[in-house]
């Protein structure tokens, strides 16, 4: 029989559990071989050096063995409430020496059992460590629910006995060990780990090493660990507020900048952590560099494609080199950021910049955006010309390329007193003596794939069904050939061969009354049925046509069907083949969602009872957003939920629609709002790669077309879906990779091991 946990994921529970389903975990504590063994005298270590004190570390073993039955995989809420499935230890320590002994707990694989038993991917198995008080009561998690990739020789934790200590430290400990909720057991699911014979013979022994010296150490750790470490709080409990940007103020760059927790998910076995704002996130996997987003209701972590690793650059001094030509006064230099920074009242504020080296150079201009033109100066000669949404946070980028000592390059803008540019001015230089890393820009940020790194999303705008990441049956719509006295009905009656109206008493459609044969006489019939889903206000009529006995709704089926490529999903399958393969093994199959859902509140003209012919449809992700007009919902609150598992992309998770080639997909209009984005307002985000490249999330379907949300540049937008836009594929990560070196700067991003 099969049961499902509370993730929704059935697997295989049989009805002699007590006898079929019987896996002995034994978690064996040792204390293994230490540098030097610790005693109460003075010695000389093998660099010569004599350490003078008392020195000594002790491993005081508790419960020293796990023995658990009826193993099934289980949330870690589940797993704590277990007291079968942990051992308790004390690590005791003196040290009046003037040198810091370092101990560290190592994971080894532990006993072997006899044939025909097979461990458990290591992977599978999951892990707490905490502190115990002096009464035993849990106090931090040092670990929670962490996983690993391999157990061979795995440092989980590193502390100290500081040198100087005269009074004995005693730290208590309990590492708890379990088997992952998603875990599937079956003979039938196509993501299954284990069939249940496998299942039946395997089984988990761990062995754990306390050794310890004077040997620096640290200790590899996850992504997800890093992120909650890092977390704020609670987003709705420290300041963010998705309808603002994340800096608030504009030019200053304060506010809602960092990791925070989701609000609702911080009781859950796995709470969603996600990064906002301008944020060192930058991650270093498969030799390619990444954003960091989001943590998974697994454990894992949303990593946005970044580019290939570039020559890092340095900044400009820009004092020395730079000049003031028009409106002087405006300009003044900013030795603590190293900036040139202006309030532009009037017209062609303009300063110039000497170039001292050859290289490749960019400017960069972050502000607010005034009321005229902004563009950056090569010579005397104006590029990349823009204008933005006056008074909203800009960033400004133009990459010049290669330059020599003969060029000189600036900045020009025009404002006005009630609508200044208010700009922080910014040179960098690619220097090779700083080496390589991710401090990528522009296109580079995105895939190219046959020589090409602008992408329509899908074919064209015409159809409703190009929303979808993969689609369907396409209907084009029309406007033409209406009959003056054309009847509408409510509903219809197919009979095999052809259609009949019902109710169709109307000669104007409105939003009880959808569906025409387009004939003038009462209960007309047809082959080919009109379906009006919208009436302009010139009283033209939009409608698809449906045949072989299909409503609206067969048509809406038909169109979400997940049978066809998109265009983005093909270009981003290429990419991933040939350069993401060999790393598949490290990627968790998770949800990438193309909410194709109509979203709360949405009486549009698709609906055939009670629709508004004079509302376009509009999809989940926008009803969610701070685009809504629909003063009834509730906006600017993103959901990491998938509301349809059609639209729920996975590869072979079978949570998900299993449609994928491949687990990689795009961000969301949703997380997008959670990295900072806000409906046209410019903001200071991670996401700001000063290029523009789609999203996975519909926005509507129009009387002009299909449209899909973007990034902009610096800001979230969207654009029909036959527009010519960047792609930045999204990859996660498996709780248990690690971290095993970098802070996530552009210079020294995170390294995945």
């Amino acid at each position: 029989m099969c049961y499902t946990n509370n993730r929704g994921v059935s697997m295989i529970k049989t009805k002699k559990q007590m006898f079929i389903v019987i896996v002995v975990f034994a978690l064996v504590l040792f204390l293994g071989g230490t540098t030097f063994a610790w005693f109460n005298y003075s010695r000389t270590t093998s660099d010569q050096q004599l350490i003078a004190g008392d020195i000594y570390l002790h491993l005081n073993e508790g419960n020293d063995q796990i023995s658990m039955t009826n193993i099934f995989p289980e949330t870690a809420d589940e797993a704590r409430a277990r007291n079968d499935n942990y051992i308790t230890f004390n690590v005791s320590g003196l040290n009046t020496s003037t040198k810091t002994i370092y101990y560290e707990f190592v994971l080894n694989h532990g006993d072997d059992k006899a044939s025909p038993k097979t461990r458990y991917r290591d992977e599978d198995l999951r892990f707490d460590l905490v502190e115990l008080d002096s009464n035993g009561n849990e106090g931090d998690y040092l670990l929670s629910a962490v996983s690993y990739e391999t157990l061979a020789n795995r440092r989980i934790y590193v502390d100290t006995v500081d040198a100087n200590t005269t009074t004995e430290v005693v730290k208590r400990y309990k590492l708890r060990m379990w088997l992952d909720e998603n875990v599937i057991i079956s003979d039938t699911a196509a993501d299954a780990v284990y069939n249940t014979t496998e299942y039946k013979n395997k089984y988990a022994t761990v062995k754990l090493t306390v050794a310890g010296d004077l040997q620096e150490k640290t200790a590899s750790r996850s992504l997800y660990t890093i992120m909650r470490n890092d977390s704020v709080g609670i987003d709705t409990e420290n300041g963010v507020d998705f309808s603002k940007t994340p800096e608030h103020d504009g030019l200053n760059g304060e506010g809602t900048n960092g990791v925070y927790t989701r609000s609702g998910t911080e009781t859950n076995s796995n709470p969603i952590f996600y990064y906002r704002g301008e944020v060192d996130n930058n991650v270093l996997f498969n030799n390619k560099c990444w954003k960091a987003v989001r943590t998974t209701y697994t454990g894992g972590v949303k990593l946005i494609y970044n580019g290939e690793l570039s020559t890092n650059k340095k900044e400009l001094t820009l004092e020395e080199y730079g000049t003031p030509v028009t409106n002087t006064g405006n300009f003044t230099y900013d030795s603590t950021d190293n900036t040139w920074n202006a309030t532009v009242t009037s017209s062609n504020a303009e300063i110039k910049f000497k170039v001292p080296v050859a290289g490749n150079y960019s400017i960069i201009v972050k502000g607010i955006f005034g009321s005229g033109t902004i563009l950056a100066l090569l010579g005397g000669t104006g590029k990349g010309a823009t204008t933005g949404p006056q008074d909203q946070s800009m960033i400004y980028y133009y990459d010049y390329g290669p330059l020599t000592t003969s060029n000189t390059i600036g900045v020009r803008a025009s404002g006005s007193e009630e609508h200044p540019y208010v700009m922080k001015v910014k040179v960098l230089y690619e220097d090779s003596t700083l080496g390589i890393g991710c401090d990528n820009m522009g296109e580079s940020t995105g895939i190219t794939v046959n020589d090409t790194n602008l992408f329509k999303f899908n074919q064209n705008s015409s159809y409703q069904t190009f929303v979808g990441y993969m689609y369907g049956a396409t209907y084009s719509y029309s406007t033409s050939n209406w009959k003056s006295g054309a009847r509408f009905g409510s509903s219809f009656v197919w009979d095999g061969i052809k259609y009949t109206l019902v109710d169709d008493s109307v000669t104007t459609p409105d939003q009880d009354h959808h569906y025409s044969c387009n004939v003038e006489t009462e209960n007309g019939t047809c082959t080919q049925l009109r379906y009006v889903f919208y009436v302009s206000s010139g009283n033209a009529k939009y409608y698809i046509t449906l045949t072989g006995g299909d409503g609206i709704e067969e048509a809406f089926v038909k169109m979400q069907t997940n049978t066809n490529d998109s265009v983005a999903k093909n270009n981003i399958d290429t990419w991933y083949a040939s350069n993401m393969n060999t790393v598949t093994s490290k990627l968790e199959d998770t949800i990438w969602c193309n909410d194709r859902s109509m979203g709360d509140g949405n009486n549009n003209g698709w609906i055939a009872n009670g629709g508004d012919l004079s509302t376009h449809l509009y999809y989940g992700a926008y009803q969610r957003s701070a685009y809504a007009s629909d003063t009834s919902l509730v906006k600017n609150q993103p959901n990491l939920a998938c509301a349809n598992k059609n639209d729920a992309f996975t590869w072979k998770n079978s949570a998900g629609n299993s449609k994928l080639d491949y687990p990689v997909g795009m961000l969301t209009e949703d997380e997008m709002v959670l990295a900072g984005g806000v409906a046209e307002l410019g903001t200071y985000s991670y996401l700001n790669s000063y290029s523009y490249y789609w999203s996975l999330s519909p926005k509507q379907y129009n009387s002009s077309g299909a449209v899909a949300f973007c990034w902009n540049t610096y800001r979230n937008r969207s654009e029909f879906v036959g527009a010519f836009r960047g792609l930045r594929p999204a990859i996660s990560l498996k709780s248990s990779t690690q971290v095993i070196s970098g802070n996530g700067t552009v210079t020294n991003p995170y390294v995945i091991e």
